[in-house]
């Protein structure tokens, strides 16, 4: 069965949640993604995952071998962990890690893809055209493609210039490196819940019966999008001024020391 899956949200540029937003968040996804939708709630230097999925509101079952995932049958979502990690060359979206799982931040990207792989989780090239992504490295350095389950080549927060670039290369990958079989991944990369569904791309539904399964169904269903997949694709320009704005707050409050009004806690890498 085919569902809507936008799997690169944050749904806020600060960590700080509160109590009612996993319910609105799930509503958000359950009229925005239908039946079974997916998204995936992602973690930057904090907890906001393990936050998110302990907030109060409807059921919810847990899906993979450590919490991977979470399902909240009432409304037919699934909810996937994900870290997005500031590499050395670049940004790296991986999914699908346990709860209290983290990936250690600004190593090479080949000791980060490295370590992915050891965890069985899915690597994502994500935004790879934007200022902070890896598509330049990669240019240089063919053998890595082979280490990625998707190449991410529409962000709902990443300029007009920077995803056609990513299309680009990602429709050039079967002529120059046929032995290489990437997910084409559309995807909105919020930070508000006004961005939340607004992207998506089409997946076969992975397993939520065997916790087992879960992981190595949806990955094989990422890697197997391409260019003629279904999906929906819009620029938030509204989400990127909102982004950076709330960027710059918490820096400017971080260095006056009320970096705390806008952060959860830390993980420990």
């Amino acid at each position: 069965m085919k569902i809507k899956a936008d799997l690169h949200n944050h749904l806020r540029t600060a960590s700080n949640l509160r109590q009612r937003d996993f319910n609105k968040a799930v509503d958000l996804a359950r009229q925005r993604l239908g039946e079974n939708g997916i998204f995936a709630m992602v973690n930057f230097s904090d907890r906001r995952y393990e936050h998110f999925i302990g907030l109060r509101g409807y059921e919810r079952d847990y899906l993979g071998e450590n919490r991977n995932a979470v399902y909240v049958p009432e409304k037919q979502v699934l909810v996937v962990k994900g870290q997005e990690i500031p590499t050395q060359q670049g940004h790296l979206l991986v999914l699908g890690l346990g709860y209290d799982a983290y990936m250690k931040e600004h190593k090479s990207i080949e000791y980060s893809l490295d370590e992915a792989k050891n965890r069985k989780a899915i690597a994502i090239a994500d935004h790879p055209y934007a200022p902070n992504g890896i598509g330049p490295y990669l240019e240089d350095t063919i053998s890595i493609y082979s280490d990625l389950t998707a190449w991410e080549i529409h962000n709902g927060e990443t300029l007009r210039k920077a995803n056609q670039k990513a299309r680009t290369t990602y429709e050039g990958l079967p002529y120059f490196y046929p032995q290489i079989k990437l997910g084409a991944l559309s995807s909105s990369d919020g930070h508000s819940f006004h961005e939340l569904g607004t992207n998506w791309t089409e997946i076969e539904m992975p397993d939520i019966i065997e916790p087992s399964k879960f992981l190595p169904i949806l990955e094989q269903s990422i890697r197997s999008i391409d260019l003629q997949t279904l999906r929906k694709e819009r620029i938030s320009y509204r989400g990127i001024i909102g982004h950076m704005g709330m960027l710059a707050l918490i820096i400017r409050t971080s260095k006056i020391g009320l970096g705390k009004l806008f952060e959860t806690d830390k993980p420990e890498f």
